[in-house]
């Protein structure tokens, strides 16, 4: 009876482990790559938005 449950657990850990192993891989393979293009393009409207900021600036200020 003991051995049953153990083997009842060990197996239940296993099927875990192994959706655990799918939800990393999922996680990395598809998840990740897209949140960095993402940043990425973030960042680069961001960017041009402070380009177009220090222009105006520039523009604003007098020259000596």
């Amino acid at each position: 009876m003991a051995n049953d449950w153990n083997d009842r657990i060990h197996e239940a850990v296993e099927r875990m482990e192994a959706e655990l192993r799918k939800a990393i891989d999922y996680v990395n393979d598809e998840v990740v790559p897209e949140a960095r293009m993402q940043g990425a393009e973030a960042l680069r409207k961001a960017a041009e938005k402070l380009r177009q900021v220090a222009q105006k600036l520039d523009e604003r200020t007098p020259r000596r």
